[in-house]
């Protein structure tokens, strides 16, 4: 593994070590918490963005793309296809308690319905 790049956590800026595989073809990844040198390790090919406990990616499938999350820092995670509309990959921006916003171009529905759009995202909410 060799050292990608460091940067802050969104929420509680805590600085984070992102670590990829040392082969050109490799899909190893994982993340470091620099202030208790905590390491996680991530499936294949994920390369996340990180809320506090909250880890999010999306994996380019083609045209579609999957949405994957982790609410408990990385221990599990869900998946979802994202059939409806494609996302662009870089997050435009973030809120509390993982909301992410996002570019999404839509695929489906009528010629007036087709085009870009600002989403705004957050897979755990749980309704009572």
């Amino acid at each position: 593994m060799e050292l990608a790049y460091i940067r802050k956590d969104e929420k509680n800026s805590k600085l984070i070590a992102y670590y990829f595989g040392s082969e050109q073809n490799s899909t190893k990844s994982g993340i470091c918490y620099l202030d208790k040198g905590q390491y996680i390790s991530l499936p294949d090919g994920y390369y996340i963005n990180t809320h506090d406990d909250f880890f999010y990616t999306l994996i380019d499938d083609k045209p579609y793309s999957s949405y994957a999350w982790s609410d408990d820092r990385g221990k599990t995670w869900k998946t979802k296809k994202i059939e409806e509309f494609f996302i662009v990959p870089t997050p435009t921006g973030y809120a509390d308690k993982g909301y992410v916003y996002k570019l999404a171009a839509l695929f489906k529905g009528s010629q007036e319905e087709k085009g870009a759009r600002l989403v705004i995202g957050h897979p755990v909410i749980k309704c009572n």
